[in-house]
């Protein structure tokens, strides 16, 4: 074997170079320590006796010639991290491995040191720090190499899971199909669900990014995916009490959120998402909003256009006064509607006085053409009102972020 003279460990290096040209099959021996030490190598393991043989024998090359450039040793014991990685093995029993092979190691160079006496026992102390400090390197270096690649997967699998997420909210593009899908993220087939949203603060920002995992935690099943401007779950509701614990962790967030009416076939998923969206339209900042919560302002939400017309042939008049007097007048009509028309009620939250509600109520009515105590007006007022409070906020983008694999490391 060709020795590098550089290696930081000289006296292991001495003594590993003649304890590997006595034995022809060290590599083998060292396999057999690490069957016996660490039980998950032994029968139904990914690992063959192959693998584990020249995972051995890399091991030694390391010892010998680290560190050569020319060799490649590190990359190669990070390879070999990478390698367990791929292959699923837990780090731990990758770990115990390498604590059994240097075990077997300086056990066997003890040997040889003293039945050679190569060295003096005052030296074997200096090369038992040596064979640790070589132990802790490739420890570190299996380590990382274990740990990109796992990274690595852990991105590759959270952007299939994003892709399939996002295939059944907007449509498959052909490449499987849509049980295919449903199986592969682990909801249920039968049974109903909703489609969640959570509005992002910012582009490509997770809002909540742990709410798979607590829902999770509570038995309900969602995936979730990452778009433009808007966080989107599809959220398993076949067990009692899972719409109202999804409502309850929406809301202890802080977010605004909008959730879509029960559904049972998937194929209904492009629905589900816009009727969350629109839920999510009428709701309030930081709250959450059900498509059933508030039918007339999800109406106004689902078709801007028309009741925008609505809402300017409706208000009229009211719409072409100064911005601080429309202002006034819209907020009282919209707690009007809010406090079930109780006059002292509106007095009471807008801190005027009754009279003052009145007078302004009345002129609500001569501008509109439309009286509060008739019943076909008021709705006419209602929706118009609704429609009107909505026409400055925008409908969140239905594309995926570039950044949705960034988005779920925490998930």
């Amino acid at each position: 074997m060709v020795v590098n003279p550089a290696s930081p460990w000289p006296g292991l290096r001495v003594l590993a170079e003649e304890l590997f040209d006595k034995s022809n099959n060290f590599e083998e021996q060292l396999a057999a320590a690490v069957l016996r030490e660490v039980p998950f190598y032994r029968g139904g393991t990914p690992i063959s006796s192959e693998t584990l043989h020249l995972a051995c024998a890399t091991h030694m090359a390391f010892i010998l010639n680290y560190p050569n450039p020319e060799t490649g040793d590190a990359e190669l014991i990070r390879a070999l991290g990478s390698d367990r990685a791929r292959d699923q093995v837990p780090l731990v029993p990758v770990l115990d491995a390498l604590r059994a092979s240097t075990q077997y190691l300086w056990k066997e160079i003890v040997d040889v040191a003293r039945a050679g006496r190569v060295v003096s026992d005052t030296n074997l102390v200096d090369v038992a720090s040596e064979v640790w400090q070589m132990n802790e390197t490739i420890v570190r270096l299996t380590s990382e190499g274990y740990r990109t690649q796992q990274s690595a997967m852990l991105v590759a699998r959270q952007y299939e899971r994003f892709s399939l997420v996002y295939s059944i909210l907007i449509g498959s593009d052909g490449s499987f199909t849509l049980w295919e899908a449903v199986d592969t993220l682990g909801l249920p087939r039968t049974g109903r669900w909703v489609v969640a949203v959570i509005r992002s603060a910012a582009v490509g920002q997770m809002p909540v990014p742990n709410i798979e995992a607590d829902l999770q935690a509570l038995e309900i099943r969602s995936a979730w995916v990452l778009l433009t401007d808007m966080q989107v779950g599809i959220v398993s509701t076949e067990l009692d009490g899972s719409l109202a614990a999804l409502r309850s962790r929406l809301q202890a967030s802080g977010c605004t959120a909008g959730i879509s009416l029960e559904l049972s076939d998937y194929n209904d998923a492009p629905r589900g998402l816009r009727l969350a969206i629109t839920a999510l339209t009428t709701a309030r900042e930081g709250g959450v909003a059900a498509f059933t919560d508030l039918p007339i302002e999800s109406i106004a939400a689902g078709a801007p256009d028309i009741s925008g017309q609505l809402a300017e042939s409706v208000l009229g008049q009211l719409l072409g006064l100064p911005e601080s007097e429309r202002e006034i007048l819209l907020g009282v009509l919209d707690e009007w509607f809010r406090n079930d028309g109780s006059v002292n009620e509106v007095a009471r939250a807008l801190f005027v006085h009754p009279n003052t509600v009145r007078n302004r109520i009345h002129r609500i009515e001569m501008l509109t053409g439309r009286l509060l105590s008739r019943p076909r007006d008021a709705a006419e007022l209602y929706l118009a009102v609704s429609a009107s409070s909505q026409q400055t906020r925008q409908l969140p983008s239905l594309h995926r972020s570039d950044n949705s694999s960034e988005g779920t490391k925490n998930q």
